[in-house]
């Protein structure tokens, strides 16, 4: 588990090209990017709620996702 989190903390760190910075802030919202993949992953709800909990395996979907539009 710990793993999963260092790399998914690790990927989105790397997301940022100013420098390591949360994900999220408050205030932020949710990109479209990201919301297409919340639904992808059946998890369209936190769109709308940013701080719901989510499972390990949601967050690696949600981290698999994407990565592959990030590629595209």
């Amino acid at each position: 588990m710990k793993g999963l989190w260092l790399t998914g903390a690790l990927f989105l760190a790397g997301c940022v090209a100013d420098g390591p910075r949360p994900a999220f802030t408050a205030g932020d919202g949710v990109t479209p990017g990201l919301a297409s993949c919340l639904s992808a992953i059946g998890r369209a709800d936190v769109a709308a709620d940013p701080e719901a909990p989510m499972s390990a395996v949601e967050i690696q979907g949600l981290l698999t996702c994407t990565a592959e539009r990030a590629r595209r």
